[in-house]
């Protein structure tokens, strides 16, 4: 085997899945080999759980970033195999921030460009870029079939913004000569696969001519005067070096190789510059950008004459790119709003100690602060951190307190609830069980470059947690800063400097209610600052009466005066009653939800007819400041205080409505992944939150409670939350039992799954005894007319399902089959829909997605027939 032209650099250190940032997605060999070669080191890939992971991983260092590269199998590009790759891979990777879709694709040309230099040739590299608003890839080949014609419907979502960015600021420095391709072209071209090619080589035909000749006979018996008079190679690019063209990207599942259907192709999309195969399979929760180099035409003289050098740029480009990128030194929580004091001080902190880890804690609750440490024990990658009984509160501050883990900061956010952190002084409890509140799971060693950082709204909490440490208190903002903040809220011609002066130590000189006021004045164009100051001190109702005062009224106000935030809440809300019913009806639902990261998805119908009006109502809500939104309008976030005020305004069964509605919507919106498959665990995943929200509440609606009880047992199943799943798959077995009753297969499903979570939990003899119980409930069955030999293969089949051996649940499958066929024999419809929906949880289990969810499907139709 011949040497190879290339020196891979090894990378010093050990790294961790969860300090990798940027996913680099191949679809071909010669992508990868090109994208290895770009590696600034290579390092050795760290462990993952090859188990539900079965992608292989080549990881290194671009600039800052940290690279893990993936590629397609040989001979399985395509959308549908590109998403079978990422999908595990986000889940091994769960920081990356960056996603580069890299490798080549079909140039199309211009028919007739202004500018002749403008035009595309092989080589040239095409990016993904949304183009006056139509999506920066579409999919050519999804659609539907109407009287006017086929309509493309799927596209993939914009490149995030701070790609786009990046990607601007990367044109500008080509147009001042600060860019340089050239070293990495020099790198690659060591291989001499990779080496410029002749300029005769790029030839471009009329789309209506065909090739003659073989795959591989390079156009030599193709007649020359079918060639495109266009601007030579020489003249279009005599430095040699590739071109790069921002435009729409067409994805679709074929190669296409016809000129006349690549140009119809490009003019249904948007006037498409480069048609590919992978982009639309790509399963990510963040955006990606596609990069791709020309080798081709998409025409029937498509060769792989320019397959490396068309790599080799694409990677080029894309290394170029990342070093335009800096690398953030926070890791993101998506819809988490802290204290800018706080946020400030961890990047300086981090900009002086480049070395030093900083972990965010979401302190509100005891799900989202155990969420937030078994993040950190995966990052940290602690021994033991995948074992179900694995203790996080008690392995991660103790692996943090060891000298080794060198220094960091943990910043507990929004620690507001005394019990949730400190047990009852009664003495009721022993004292392990006190040992389980959360202040005795925070680390201790806040030294030598550790520290421990609490942020509250309760003083107590604040002074019971940190003992002897500093506290700092933030204090109310200065009259001066007060204006300054209003100021730049309130449009110039509203602005009066003596109202302002007094409606600022009317709102106690608070920021959210400022903030609330000032967005009311912009809002309303005939509403100056004296017109709100009026109806502010006209505000005379008795707040005792309409909500719990003690948990609005800020502490460091005297009781009895009215609350600023909750006033201005009031005249907001009178307002959008008004002007919007909608947007009225969404705070309500917002108020029922967790308050951070509520997805777009819940609060708009799935009718796209509706979602303009749905959208404006949502824009109200951020034009009255009662809600914010990220940047791409996905998910939103409600101040804790505001969420409180809806709370408390509703009647009690108004409030108790909503709650309901809220449950009802979580039970539909949530994936059902034992039916749906793996490609719904995104939506699983932002949904959870919401979802242990609104199973707390006291519903009657036991149908929607046990249902969503179940999707979210599975999905923690998923996670690997044993002690998760099992809790909630024994409440919906619970609801179900008083809901549908202990013969129906909704209550069975729930004990299987009661029993595998016993099983995760290797609480074996409670498992014993349950399988028991549900052999006889599978048993228990009328047999009229039915044949000896299907009641044998039925019996025998939960035998085998209900083992803990895999192998043996395995084999049930089988059985199963044959006990089915016999039930269609006989009609026995109720028995038809068991053997399905048991066969669907088999082939789920084994981790064959599609086929469960087709068994689902029929066990569905079976039902509904």
């Amino acid at each position: 085997m011949a040497e190879s032209p290339f020196k891979i650099v090894r990378g010093h250190g050990t790294f961790k899945c969860a300090d990798y940032n940027v996913a680099w997605i191949c679809a071909l060999e010669t992508e990868l080999l090109a994208a290895r070669v770009l590696l600034d080191e290579q390092h050795t890939t760290p462990s993952y759980n090859t188990h539900y992971d079965q992608n292989t991983y080549i990881c290194g260092k671009i600039g800052d970033h940290k690279v893990v590269i993936a590629c397609l199998p040989s001979g399985r590009s395509g959308n549908v195999n590109a998403g079978h790759l990422t999908g595990p891979m986000f889940h091994t990777f769960p920081n990356i921030k960056i996603t580069l879709l890299v490798g080549i694709g079909g140039g199309v040309p211009r028919q007739a460009p202004q500018d002749p230099l403008e035009d595309i040739y092989l080589g040239d590299v095409v990016i993904g870029w949304p183009v006056d608003g139509p999506p920066a890839v579409i999919q050519h080949d999804f659609g539907r079939l109407g009287v006017d014609g086929f309509e493309q419907r799927g596209s993939v979502d914009q490149p995030d913004w701070h790609l786009t960015q990046a990607l601007t600021v990367l044109i500008s420095n080509h147009e001042v000569g600060q860019t340089d391709f050239s070293k990495s072209i020099a790198r690659l071209r060591k291989d001499p696969r990779f080496a410029s090619r002749r300029p005769d080589e790029d030839r471009l035909f009329q789309a209506t001519y065909k090739h003659e000749g073989d795959y591989h006979s390079e156009c030599r018996d193709c007649i020359p005067t079918n060639l495109v008079k266009r601007l030579g190679r020489a003249e279009a690019r005599p430095d040699g070096i590739f071109r790069f063209r921002r435009g729409t990207i067409a994805s679709g599942g074929a190669v296409i190789q016809n000129g006349e259907v690549r140009d119809k192709l490009s003019r249904d999309c948007n006037n498409a510059r480069c048609l590919e195969m992978e982009a639309v399979g790509v399963n990510i929760n963040s955006r990606c950008l596609v990069i791709r180099g020309l080798s081709d035409y998409a025409d029937s003289h498509k060769n792989d004459v320019w397959k490396f050098v068309a790599a080799g740029n694409a990677a080029a480009f894309a290394k170029e790119f990342l070093l335009i990128i800096k690398v953030s030194g926070l890791r993101e929580l998506r819809g988490i709003v802290a204290d800018q004091r706080t946020v400030q001080y961890c990047h300086k902190h981090r900009q002086k100690t480049p070395e030093c880890h900083i972990f965010w804690v979401y302190g509100s609750t005891r799900q989202s602060f155990d969420d937030a440490y078994r993040r950190i024990a995966q990052e940290l990658e602690i021994p033991g951190y995948n074992d179900p009984l694995f203790e996080h509160r008690k392995a991660v501050p103790r692996e943090l307190d060891r000298r080794k883990t060198g220094p960091w900061i943990m910043i507990i956010d929004n620690a507001d609830d005394y019990n949730v952190y400190f047990p009852p002084l009664d003495g009721a409890l022993s004292e392990s069980e006190e040992r389980e509140y959360l202040a005795y799971c925070l680390p201790t060693g806040a030294e030598n470059g550790r520290r421990l950082i609490v942020t509250t709204r309760n003083k107590r909490v604040g002074e019971a947690v940190m003992g002897n440490s500093p506290i700092i208190e933030i204090p109310e903002l200065a009259p001066v800063d007060a204006r300054k903040l209003l100021r730049s809220k309130v449009p110039k011609e509203k602005w009066e400097d003596t109202t302002a002066d007094i409606l600022l130590k009317e709102l106690d000189y608070l920021p959210l209610a400022i903030t609330q006021a000032a967005a009311f004045v912009k809002r309303n164009k005939l509403t100056s600052l004296r017109f709100y100051l009026g109806k502010l001190c006209s505000f005379h109702l008795n707040v005792q009466d309409v909500l719990s005062y003690n948990k609005l009224l800020d502490s460091r106000r005297q009781p009895g005066t009215p609350n600023a935030i909750f006033r201005t809440w009031q005249i907001s809300y009178e307002q959008i009653l008004l002007e919007n019913t909608e947007a009225a009806k969404k705070l309500c639902l917002m108020a029922v939800l967790d308050n951070q990261a509520i997805p777009r998805m819940l609060l708009t119908q799935r009718d796209v007819s509706e979602e303009v009006v749905e959208m404006e109502a949502l824009q109200v809500l951020l034009d009255f400041s009662l809600i914010k939104g990220d940047s791409e309008g996905e998910f939103f976030s409600m101040h804790p205080l505001q969420q409180l005020s809806t709370q408390n305004w509703l009647s009690r069964d108004d409030l108790r409505e909503w709650e309901d509605y809220g449950l009802m919507l979580l039970s539909l919106r949530m994936p059902n992944l034992n039916a749906e498959g793996e490609d719904k665990r995104s939506a699983c995943s932002v949904l959870l939150s919401h979802a242990r929200i609104v199973v707390s509440y006291e519903s009657k609606k036991l149908r929607w409670r046990s249902g969503l009880l179940l999707k979210m047992s599975c999905y923690e199943d998923w996670l690997g939350r044993y002690q998760d799943s099992y809790q909630h798959a024994v409440q919906a077995y619970e609801e179900s039992l008083e809901t549908y009753g202990e013969a129906s297969m909704e209550t069975l499903d729930c004990k299987i799954w009661v029993l595998r979570a016993l099983n995760n939990l290797r609480r074996y003899d409670e498992a014993g005894s349950l399988t028991e119980e549900i052999q006889t409930n599978l048993l228990s069955t009328e047999w009229e007319e039915v044949a000896n030999e299907t009641q044998n293969a039925w019996e025998s089949a939960c035998s085998l399902f209900l083992e803990r051996d895999p192998e043996r649940k395995a084999a049930s499958f089988a059985l199963f089959q044959k006990a089915l066929d016999g039930f269609r024999a006989c009609s026995n419809k109720k028995m038809e829909i068991r053997c399905l929906e048991i066969q669907a949880t088999i082939a789920q289990s084994q981790g064959r997605f599609g086929e469960s969810e087709g068994l689902y499907r029929q066990a569905l139709q079976e039902f509904r027939g």
